[in-house]
């Protein structure tokens, strides 16, 4: 691409985005701020990429995703002219490989995010907004398993179940930041070598089921502790695993969770668009809990952008759903009540609904198991935002310091951002004596955190 043709392609998206160059510089720095990857751009920098200099990676994939949540649309990286080509940045771990082998790229990016070789560039992997999941595959045409020497057994699929549990427990108990390398260690290892093995067809399609969980436990975990692009390359890795297992549930639960991600970070354009596959794919499965899973989700992409007949519709439908569904407990089987609830609540505050996101959000602390301290921290943390918004400042401050019960417990990344909007929102009740406290357990909870970090 010439210079002058890259220029020209941003200049017409800032035009159509109405966006100075300085407008698009702060959007960069944001995203970056928000993805772990510090940036320090300012209008004259983006005069120079209008001109149709090529910044450095990752700025053409930040500036994307900006202007993809200005316009409401994706843009794709090659559409801002700021990348020259979208294999040409990075090392070989942190660009997608262009052959469709999952367990290739599954190995070699969980032994490099085990280790530390290649800890730098997994580290500057970014959100790509443009991702779109690949087409269901027709029964019977999953690749054949490699011939290897070594056999996998009924006993490889036990114990990834049993490993599911336990890492789905971690992470709802104590968040993303504990033992997700392990995680990663186990599954460039002993997983991928299962998978490599040879095995019965029916046996090979719940090998490749329970590691596309297991990578989706990983991935969940990643971006808990504040790695969205990782995070969102092994969300892809579990739907790759997923389409060789032929497993339509499994699938409409990685692209349920792509479209949380989504609009978590703002992609309301992508959330959508995954939003409807996931029910489309949970629909097909005939799965009540399933179902439910995904129309909740689909309800919230409504709500954000206030449609509220349609968020309202998904919402009863995905009650109807759950309170019909059968499934035993456990993480793939079963959607949790307190789940359901939570979720209620984003659609019901969302829409403006506060009220009805109070009262949701209070079933939903009443249904956490106690020792889910991540679950209850984010849930309490949130229930204070709520509350501080309506100007109940002395209840706030009772959920805040439920919510600090729970965060000594956990490492994660959604729990360090709950903890600095408690730090803000404190500034509302500035003469109460709930809040004078607040404060000084907040500083000495901070101090213990930085002096245990050291």
């Amino acid at each position: 691409m010439t210079t002058r043709r890259a220029g020209h392609l941003l200049n017409g998206l800032l035009a159509e985005a109405r966006w100075s160059a300085g407008d698009l510089a702060r959007a960069v720095n944001a995203l970056g701020t928000r993805q772990g990857i510090p940036l320090r751009y300012d209008r004259s920098a983006v005069a120079h990429w209008m001109a149709g200099s090529f910044p450095r990676p990752p700025a053409g994939e930040l500036a994307a995703q900006a202007l993809s949540q200005r316009l409401d649309r994706v843009v794709t990286p090659e559409e801002t002219g700021l990348v020259r080509d979208r294999g040409g940045a990075g090392s070989d771990v942190a660009a997608p490989s262009a052959r469709a082998d999952p367990v290739g790229e599954l190995m070699a990016l969980c032994r490099s995010d085990a280790g530390s070789t290649h800890r730098g560039a997994l580290a500057g992997i970014v959100y790509d907004a443009a991702y779109v999941p690949p087409p269901v595959r027709r029964s019977g045409t999953g690749r054949s398993a490699p011939r290897m020497t070594h056999r996998a057994g009924a006993g490889d699929v036990e114990l990834m179940r049993r490993l599911t549990q336990v890492f789905s427990d971690l992470a709802a108990a104590h968040g993303g930041g504990h033992a997700r390398t392990a995680l990663a260690a186990y599954l460039g290892d002993d997983v991928a070598r299962a998978l490599r093995s040879t095995a019965p067809p029916g046996l090979r399609a719940e090998l490749f089921t329970g590691a596309a969980q297991l990578t989706h436990v990983l991935a969940a975990s990643t971006d808990d502790a504040g790695r969205p692009g990782l995070a969102q390359r092994y969300y892809r890795l579990a739907l790759g695993l997923a389409v060789e297992a032929e497993d339509r549930r499994m699938r409409a639960i990685v692209v349920r969770s792509l479209s949380a991600q989504a609009a978590r970070l703002g992609h309301r354009a992508s959330a959508t668009a995954y939003a409807d596959e996931a029910v489309r794919a949970a629909r097909a499965t005939g799965d009540d809990a399933t179902v439910s899973f995904a129309l909740v989700q689909r309800s919230l992409t409504y709500a954000l952008r206030r449609e509220e007949r349609a968020a309202r519709a998904d919402m009863a439908a995905a009650e109807r759903m759950h309170d019909r569904a059968t499934a035993r407990p456990g993480p793939f089987a079963a959607y949790p009540r307190s789940g359901l609830d939570y979720q209620r609540a984003e659609v019901f505050h969302a829409l403006g609904q506060r009220d009805e996101a109070v009262r949701a959000l209070r079933q939903a602390v009443a249904l956490r198991p106690p020792e889910q301290h991540r679950a209850h921290a984010l849930t309490q943390a949130r229930l204070a935002e709520v509350l501080i918004g309506d100007g109940k400042a002395e209840e706030a401050c009772g959920h805040w310091n439920l919510f600090l019960d729970h965060y000594p417990h956990i490492r994660s990344a959604r729990a360090e951002q709950a903890l600095a909007r408690l730090h803000y929102g404190l500034s509302a009740v500035p003469h109460q004596a709930d809040g004078a406290a607040l404060r000084e357990r907040v500083s000495a909870l901070a101090r213990t955190r930085r002096t245990s970090e050291g």
